[in-house]
Protein backbone atom coordinates (compact mmCIF):
# COMPACT_ATOMS: atom_id res chain seq x y z
CA UNK A 1 0.00 0.00 0.00
CA UNK A 2 0.96 3.80 -0.69
CA UNK A 3 0.57 6.12 2.20
CA UNK A 4 -0.94 9.58 1.58
CA UNK A 5 1.96 11.65 -0.13
CA UNK A 6 1.96 15.84 -0.54
CA UNK A 7 2.71 17.68 -3.40
CA UNK A 8 3.09 21.18 -2.66
CA UNK A 9 6.02 22.79 -4.45
CA UNK A 10 7.97 23.03 -0.77
CA UNK A 11 6.74 20.07 1.29
CA UNK A 12 9.12 17.22 2.34
CA UNK A 13 7.55 14.56 -0.29
CA UNK A 14 7.59 11.02 -0.06
CA UNK A 15 6.05 7.95 -1.38
CA UNK A 16 6.72 4.65 1.25
CA UNK A 17 6.48 1.65 0.25
CA UNK A 18 5.21 -0.97 2.37
CA UNK A 19 4.03 -3.86 0.21
CA UNK A 20 3.67 -4.19 -3.56
CA UNK A 21 0.60 -2.44 -5.00
CA UNK A 22 -1.55 -3.95 -7.44
CA UNK A 23 -4.31 -1.30 -7.12
CA UNK A 24 -5.09 0.36 -10.75
CA UNK A 25 -4.59 3.98 -10.83
CA UNK A 26 -6.99 7.02 -10.39
CA UNK A 27 -7.79 8.31 -13.91
CA UNK A 28 -7.91 11.80 -15.15
CA UNK A 29 -10.81 12.22 -17.34
CA UNK A 30 -9.44 15.53 -18.62
CA UNK A 31 -6.26 13.84 -20.31
CA UNK A 32 -7.23 10.51 -20.57
CA UNK A 33 -9.66 8.18 -23.22
CA UNK A 34 -11.74 5.69 -20.69
CA UNK A 35 -12.32 2.23 -22.67
CA UNK A 36 -13.96 -0.93 -21.17
CA UNK A 37 -13.97 -3.93 -22.53
CA UNK A 38 -12.80 -2.93 -25.79
CA UNK A 39 -11.16 -5.31 -28.84
CA UNK A 40 -7.53 -4.57 -30.16
CA UNK A 41 -9.22 -3.11 -33.22
CA UNK A 42 -11.24 -0.55 -31.29
CA UNK A 43 -7.70 -0.04 -29.24
CA UNK A 44 -5.68 0.36 -31.89
CA UNK A 45 -8.29 2.71 -33.55
CA UNK A 46 -8.03 4.94 -30.49
CA UNK A 47 -4.24 4.99 -30.75
CA UNK A 48 -4.79 6.11 -33.64
CA UNK A 49 -7.32 8.96 -32.97
CA UNK A 50 -5.66 10.40 -29.87
CA UNK A 51 -2.25 10.07 -32.56
CA UNK A 52 -4.40 12.67 -34.64
CA UNK A 53 -5.15 15.11 -32.23
CA UNK A 54 -1.96 15.76 -31.81
CA UNK A 55 -1.35 16.48 -35.26
CA UNK A 56 -4.23 18.93 -35.44
CA UNK A 57 -3.93 22.31 -33.93
CA UNK A 58 -7.84 22.72 -33.57
CA UNK A 59 -8.24 20.31 -31.29
CA UNK A 60 -7.00 19.72 -27.38
CA UNK A 61 -4.58 16.95 -27.19
CA UNK A 62 -5.33 14.28 -25.11
CA UNK A 63 -1.93 12.31 -23.95
CA UNK A 64 -3.42 8.89 -22.53
CA UNK A 65 -5.49 5.89 -23.23
CA UNK A 66 -7.08 3.38 -20.50
CA UNK A 67 -8.44 0.42 -20.96
CA UNK A 68 -9.84 -1.92 -18.28
CA UNK A 69 -11.82 -5.60 -18.40
CA UNK A 70 -9.87 -6.56 -21.72
CA UNK A 71 -10.77 -10.30 -23.09
CA UNK A 72 -8.13 -12.79 -22.43
CA UNK A 73 -6.65 -13.16 -26.14
CA UNK A 74 -6.06 -9.17 -26.81
CA UNK A 75 -4.36 -8.62 -23.03
CA UNK A 76 -1.65 -11.62 -23.83
CA UNK A 77 -1.18 -9.61 -27.15
CA UNK A 78 -0.62 -6.69 -25.61
CA UNK A 79 1.60 -8.59 -22.72
CA UNK A 80 3.70 -10.19 -24.59
CA UNK A 81 3.76 -7.96 -27.68
CA UNK A 82 6.64 -5.18 -26.55
CA UNK A 83 5.75 -1.68 -28.22
CA UNK A 84 2.70 -2.93 -30.23
CA UNK A 85 2.53 0.74 -30.53
CA UNK A 86 4.74 3.41 -31.97
CA UNK A 87 5.44 6.12 -29.88
CA UNK A 88 3.78 4.58 -26.75
CA UNK A 89 4.84 3.64 -23.73
CA UNK A 90 2.58 1.06 -21.30
CA UNK A 91 1.71 0.28 -18.20
CA UNK A 92 -0.12 -2.80 -17.57
CA UNK A 93 -1.81 -4.52 -14.84
CA UNK A 94 -2.10 -8.35 -15.35
CA UNK A 95 -4.48 -9.58 -12.64
CA UNK A 96 -6.98 -7.05 -13.90
CA UNK A 97 -6.12 -6.98 -17.42
CA UNK A 98 -5.87 -3.33 -18.04
CA UNK A 99 -3.44 -0.77 -19.63
CA UNK A 100 -2.82 2.94 -19.58
CA UNK A 101 -1.40 3.63 -22.65
CA UNK A 102 0.94 7.31 -22.70
CA UNK A 103 0.71 8.73 -26.51
CA UNK A 104 3.12 11.63 -26.37
CA UNK A 105 3.75 13.93 -29.29
CA UNK A 106 7.15 12.55 -31.13
CA UNK A 107 8.47 15.98 -31.85
CA UNK A 108 8.12 17.28 -28.28
CA UNK A 109 9.06 14.05 -26.15
CA UNK A 110 11.92 12.81 -28.15
CA UNK A 111 13.50 16.40 -27.79
CA UNK A 112 13.15 16.28 -24.28
CA UNK A 113 14.61 12.42 -23.53
CA UNK A 114 17.47 12.89 -26.30
CA UNK A 115 18.46 16.31 -24.85
CA UNK A 116 18.73 14.77 -21.07
CA UNK A 117 20.23 10.97 -22.64
CA UNK A 118 23.04 13.58 -24.28
CA UNK A 119 23.54 15.20 -21.71
CA UNK A 120 24.17 12.07 -19.06
CA UNK A 121 26.55 11.15 -21.86
CA UNK A 122 28.95 14.40 -22.51
CA UNK A 123 28.85 14.53 -18.37
CA UNK A 124 30.15 10.56 -17.96
CA UNK A 125 32.56 11.03 -20.58
CA UNK A 126 34.00 13.58 -18.67
CA UNK A 127 34.75 11.29 -16.04
CA UNK A 128 36.53 8.67 -18.52
CA UNK A 129 33.24 6.67 -17.92
CA UNK A 130 32.26 5.51 -21.30
CA UNK A 131 29.91 3.14 -22.84
CA UNK A 132 32.49 1.36 -25.01
CA UNK A 133 34.34 0.13 -22.04
CA UNK A 134 30.99 -1.37 -20.75
CA UNK A 135 31.45 1.86 -17.36
CA UNK A 136 27.52 2.42 -17.98
CA UNK A 137 25.14 2.06 -20.91
CA UNK A 138 21.42 4.23 -21.96
CA UNK A 139 19.12 1.25 -21.40
CA UNK A 140 16.14 3.33 -23.02
CA UNK A 141 12.48 2.79 -22.96
CA UNK A 142 12.55 -0.83 -22.70
CA UNK A 143 9.90 -2.59 -20.91
CA UNK A 144 10.25 -3.52 -17.33
CA UNK A 145 9.03 -6.85 -15.54
CA UNK A 146 7.27 -5.76 -12.21
CA UNK A 147 6.22 -7.92 -9.16
CA UNK A 148 2.46 -7.40 -10.33
CA UNK A 149 2.79 -4.75 -13.29
CA UNK A 150 5.04 -4.17 -16.64
CA UNK A 151 6.39 -0.70 -17.31
CA UNK A 152 7.96 1.23 -20.05
CA UNK A 153 10.11 4.17 -18.85
CA UNK A 154 10.98 6.96 -21.36
CA UNK A 155 14.53 6.92 -20.76
CA UNK A 156 16.64 4.52 -18.31
CA UNK A 157 20.38 4.37 -17.20
CA UNK A 158 22.16 0.95 -16.09
CA UNK A 159 25.62 1.06 -14.94
CA UNK A 160 28.26 -1.43 -15.73
CA UNK A 161 29.87 -4.25 -15.62
CA UNK A 162 27.54 -5.70 -17.88
CA UNK A 163 27.23 -10.02 -18.28
CA UNK A 164 28.86 -11.50 -21.43
CA UNK A 165 25.09 -13.20 -21.62
CA UNK A 166 21.93 -13.15 -20.25
CA UNK A 167 19.86 -10.58 -18.68
CA UNK A 168 21.51 -7.09 -17.98
CA UNK A 169 21.21 -5.36 -14.76
CA UNK A 170 18.14 -3.39 -13.98
CA UNK A 171 18.09 0.45 -14.58
CA UNK A 172 19.54 2.63 -11.12
CA UNK A 173 18.07 5.69 -13.17
CA UNK A 174 14.62 6.81 -14.93
CA UNK A 175 13.82 9.55 -16.74
CA UNK A 176 9.65 10.11 -17.26
CA UNK A 177 8.87 12.91 -19.01
CA UNK A 178 5.23 14.63 -19.33
CA UNK A 179 4.48 17.37 -21.81
CA UNK A 180 0.99 19.29 -21.48
CA UNK A 181 -0.57 16.03 -19.12
CA UNK A 182 -1.62 15.84 -15.65
CA UNK A 183 0.90 16.16 -13.14
CA UNK A 184 -0.65 13.31 -10.94
CA UNK A 185 -0.08 10.79 -13.52
CA UNK A 186 3.39 11.40 -13.20
CA UNK A 187 3.54 10.75 -10.09
CA UNK A 188 1.94 7.28 -10.87
CA UNK A 189 4.93 6.39 -12.52
CA UNK A 190 6.65 7.14 -9.09
CA UNK A 191 5.03 5.51 -7.64
CA UNK A 192 5.03 2.27 -9.81
CA UNK A 193 9.29 2.60 -9.62
CA UNK A 194 8.75 2.60 -6.00
CA UNK A 195 5.84 -0.07 -5.45
CA UNK A 196 6.47 -2.94 -8.28
CA UNK A 197 9.80 -2.59 -9.67
CA UNK A 198 11.69 -6.16 -9.34
CA UNK A 199 14.69 -3.87 -8.24
CA UNK A 200 13.90 0.00 -7.49
CA UNK A 201 16.16 2.42 -9.31
CA UNK A 202 18.33 4.82 -7.29
CA UNK A 203 16.17 8.03 -8.91
CA UNK A 204 13.28 8.54 -10.88
CA UNK A 205 13.75 12.02 -12.66
CA UNK A 206 10.11 13.44 -13.54
CA UNK A 207 9.64 16.27 -16.13
CA UNK A 208 6.48 18.06 -16.41
CA UNK A 209 6.49 20.63 -19.04
CA UNK A 210 3.87 23.08 -20.73
CA UNK A 211 4.04 23.26 -24.96
CA UNK A 212 2.21 26.52 -25.35
CA UNK A 213 2.82 29.92 -23.90
CA UNK A 214 4.00 30.54 -21.13
CA UNK A 215 6.32 27.77 -21.47
CA UNK A 216 7.14 26.22 -18.20
CA UNK A 217 9.28 23.24 -16.90
CA UNK A 218 8.88 21.47 -13.51
CA UNK A 219 12.07 19.07 -13.11
CA UNK A 220 11.81 16.51 -9.92
CA UNK A 221 14.11 14.40 -8.73
CA UNK A 222 12.84 11.42 -6.51
CA UNK A 223 15.14 9.02 -4.60
CA UNK A 224 15.44 5.91 -2.86
CA UNK A 225 16.26 5.76 0.50
CA UNK A 226 15.72 3.78 3.97
CA UNK A 227 14.36 4.33 7.39
CA UNK A 228 13.95 2.50 10.39
CA UNK A 229 10.42 2.10 12.33
CA UNK A 230 10.29 3.61 15.48
CA UNK A 231 14.17 2.21 15.96
CA UNK A 232 12.52 -1.22 16.52
CA UNK A 233 14.32 -3.99 15.35
CA UNK A 234 12.01 -6.62 15.22
CA UNK A 235 10.56 -4.40 12.00
CA UNK A 236 11.85 -4.59 8.57
CA UNK A 237 13.21 -1.31 8.10
CA UNK A 238 10.69 0.32 5.15
CA UNK A 239 11.58 1.98 2.30
CA UNK A 240 10.52 5.43 0.41
CA UNK A 241 11.44 7.53 -2.73
CA UNK A 242 11.28 11.18 -1.28
CA UNK A 243 11.60 14.18 -3.42
CA UNK A 244 15.21 15.53 -3.31
CA UNK A 245 15.04 18.35 -6.14
CA UNK A 246 12.39 20.61 -7.53
CA UNK A 247 13.41 23.03 -10.47
CA UNK A 248 11.32 25.21 -12.22
CA UNK A 249 11.68 26.97 -15.27
CA UNK A 250 9.79 29.96 -16.64
CA UNK A 251 10.48 32.96 -18.62
CA UNK A 252 14.42 32.40 -18.83
CA UNK A 253 14.49 32.24 -14.62
CA UNK A 254 15.43 29.65 -12.93
CA UNK A 255 14.38 28.38 -9.21
CA UNK A 256 16.09 25.79 -7.47
CA UNK A 257 19.30 24.69 -9.73
CA UNK A 258 21.30 23.42 -10.36
CA UNK A 259 20.02 19.63 -10.94
CA UNK A 260 22.00 17.05 -9.55
CA UNK A 261 22.45 13.01 -9.85
CA UNK A 262 24.09 11.58 -7.03
CA UNK A 263 26.98 9.18 -8.24
CA UNK A 264 26.51 6.59 -5.74
CA UNK A 265 22.75 6.23 -6.58
CA UNK A 266 23.50 6.51 -10.28
CA UNK A 267 26.28 4.33 -10.55
CA UNK A 268 25.88 2.15 -7.62
CA UNK A 269 29.49 2.49 -6.01
CA UNK A 270 31.03 5.69 -4.50
CA UNK A 271 33.02 7.74 -6.94
CA UNK A 272 36.53 7.17 -7.20
CA UNK A 273 37.34 11.29 -6.72
CA UNK A 274 38.79 13.96 -7.86
CA UNK A 275 37.46 12.88 -11.44
CA UNK A 276 34.34 11.15 -10.85
CA UNK A 277 31.55 13.18 -9.01
CA UNK A 278 27.76 13.87 -8.82
CA UNK A 279 26.63 14.92 -12.55
CA UNK A 280 25.14 18.33 -12.56
CA UNK A 281 23.17 19.85 -14.99
CA UNK A 282 23.94 23.85 -14.40
CA UNK A 283 21.04 26.38 -14.18
CA UNK A 284 22.84 27.73 -17.65
CA UNK A 285 22.69 24.18 -19.09
CA UNK A 286 19.36 23.73 -18.26
CA UNK A 287 17.85 26.91 -19.74
CA UNK A 288 19.75 26.42 -22.84
CA UNK A 289 18.60 23.25 -23.77
CA UNK A 290 14.83 24.32 -22.39
CA UNK A 291 15.07 27.14 -24.95
CA UNK A 292 16.15 25.41 -28.03
CA UNK A 293 13.49 22.78 -27.19
CA UNK A 294 10.90 25.58 -27.19
CA UNK A 295 11.94 26.83 -30.54
CA UNK A 296 12.45 23.38 -32.27
CA UNK A 297 8.63 22.33 -30.88
CA UNK A 298 7.31 25.43 -32.03
CA UNK A 299 8.96 24.95 -35.79
CA UNK A 300 7.98 22.04 -35.65
CA UNK A 301 4.35 21.89 -34.56
CA UNK A 302 3.70 24.93 -37.00
CA UNK A 303 4.91 22.85 -39.95
CA UNK A 304 2.82 19.34 -38.78
CA UNK A 305 0.14 19.13 -41.46
CA UNK A 306 -3.24 17.72 -40.41
CA UNK A 307 -2.85 13.63 -41.25
CA UNK A 308 -5.85 11.49 -42.42
CA UNK A 309 -6.01 8.60 -40.43
CA UNK A 310 -2.94 5.82 -41.22
CA UNK A 311 -3.06 2.36 -40.45
CA UNK A 312 -1.01 2.07 -37.61
CA UNK A 313 2.41 -0.81 -37.78
CA UNK A 314 3.98 -2.37 -35.10
CA UNK A 315 7.17 -1.23 -33.63
CA UNK A 316 8.85 -4.24 -33.96
CA UNK A 317 7.89 -4.09 -37.90
CA UNK A 318 10.22 -1.29 -39.22
CA UNK A 319 8.78 0.39 -42.30
CA UNK A 320 8.72 -1.66 -45.65
CA UNK A 321 10.42 -1.55 -49.21
CA UNK A 322 7.40 -1.55 -51.92
CA UNK A 323 7.61 -1.93 -55.86
CA UNK A 324 4.54 -0.62 -57.50
CA UNK A 325 4.87 -2.08 -60.70
CA UNK A 326 5.30 -5.25 -59.06
CA UNK A 327 2.35 -4.59 -56.48
CA UNK A 328 4.95 -6.21 -54.21
CA UNK A 329 6.33 -5.71 -50.52
CA UNK A 330 9.63 -6.74 -48.28
CA UNK A 331 8.88 -6.53 -44.63
CA UNK A 332 11.73 -6.93 -42.30
CA UNK A 333 10.77 -8.14 -39.12
CA UNK A 334 13.39 -7.68 -36.21
CA UNK A 335 12.63 -9.14 -32.40
CA UNK A 336 12.11 -5.39 -31.25
CA UNK A 337 14.40 -6.05 -28.22
CA UNK A 338 17.23 -6.70 -30.46
CA UNK A 339 16.58 -4.37 -33.09
CA UNK A 340 16.41 -1.28 -30.08
CA UNK A 341 19.59 -2.27 -28.50
CA UNK A 342 21.16 -2.44 -32.19
CA UNK A 343 20.30 1.37 -32.47
CA UNK A 344 21.30 2.44 -29.47
CA UNK A 345 24.21 1.12 -28.42
CA UNK A 346 24.77 2.68 -32.58
CA UNK A 347 23.77 6.08 -31.70
CA UNK A 348 25.70 6.21 -28.93
CA UNK A 349 28.79 5.14 -29.65
CA UNK A 350 28.43 7.77 -32.63
CA UNK A 351 27.64 10.41 -29.71
CA UNK A 352 30.70 9.59 -27.79
CA UNK A 353 32.50 10.17 -30.85
CA UNK A 354 31.65 13.34 -31.75
CA UNK A 355 31.13 15.10 -28.15
CA UNK A 356 35.63 13.86 -27.97
CA UNK A 357 36.00 15.99 -31.10
CA UNK A 358 34.18 18.91 -29.38
CA UNK A 359 31.14 18.49 -31.86
CA UNK A 360 28.77 17.40 -28.07
CA UNK A 361 28.48 13.64 -29.06
CA UNK A 362 35.46 7.53 -34.53
CA UNK A 363 38.52 0.41 -36.79
CA UNK A 364 36.87 -1.07 -39.57
CA UNK A 365 33.86 0.56 -39.45
CA UNK A 366 34.11 4.38 -40.87
CA UNK A 367 31.66 7.27 -41.15
CA UNK A 368 32.71 9.95 -43.87
CA UNK A 369 32.73 12.86 -41.57
CA UNK A 370 31.57 15.51 -44.95
CA UNK A 371 28.68 13.06 -45.70
CA UNK A 372 28.03 13.01 -41.78
CA UNK A 373 28.04 16.68 -40.91
CA UNK A 374 27.37 17.94 -44.88
CA UNK A 375 30.53 20.08 -44.53
CA UNK A 376 34.59 19.10 -44.82
CA UNK A 377 35.96 18.43 -41.46
CA UNK A 378 38.22 21.06 -39.30
CA UNK A 379 41.74 18.87 -40.20
CA UNK A 380 43.29 19.94 -36.63
CA UNK A 381 40.46 17.53 -34.71
CA UNK A 382 37.88 16.29 -36.93
CA UNK A 383 38.08 13.98 -38.90
CA UNK A 384 36.31 10.53 -40.05
CA UNK A 385 33.99 8.61 -37.23
CA UNK A 386 35.72 5.29 -37.00
CA UNK A 387 34.55 2.37 -35.16
CA UNK A 388 37.43 -0.03 -33.64
CA UNK A 389 36.40 -3.65 -33.25
CA UNK A 390 35.72 -3.66 -29.78
CA UNK A 391 33.46 -0.85 -30.02
CA UNK A 392 31.60 -2.62 -32.60
CA UNK A 393 31.78 -5.84 -30.72
CA UNK A 394 30.01 -3.89 -27.90
CA UNK A 395 27.15 -2.85 -30.19
CA UNK A 396 26.79 -6.58 -31.43
CA UNK A 397 26.61 -7.54 -27.70
CA UNK A 398 23.54 -5.84 -27.26
CA UNK A 399 21.39 -8.23 -28.94
CA UNK A 400 22.11 -10.47 -26.14
CA UNK A 401 20.77 -8.26 -23.15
Amino acid sequence: MLLPLTTGADAPVHLVCISPSIQLPTIDPNYTIILTNPSFRKLSGTVRKIKNTHNNPNKSPVNYLFASNIDRDTFERLWTDHGLFRAVTATLWKPQRAVLYRIMPNYQHERFCGVFAAIISRKMLQMNLSPCTDDWEPSGSGRIQGRSTDKEPDYSFRPGPFPTSGHSPPPSLILEVGVSESYSYLLGDVQWWSTNAPVRPGMVVVIHATSSSPFRVVIEVWQDCAFDTQHDTRIAPHTRFQRDQRIEIEGGVIRGGPLRLDFALLMRREPNPPIERDVEFTDQELINEINAWKSKVKAEADALPIRAKEEEAPASTPKPTLWKPQRAVLYRIIPNNQHWHFREAFANSLSVHLWQMNLSTGGPLRLDFSLLMRRPPNPIIEHDVVFTDHQVLVIARQTEL
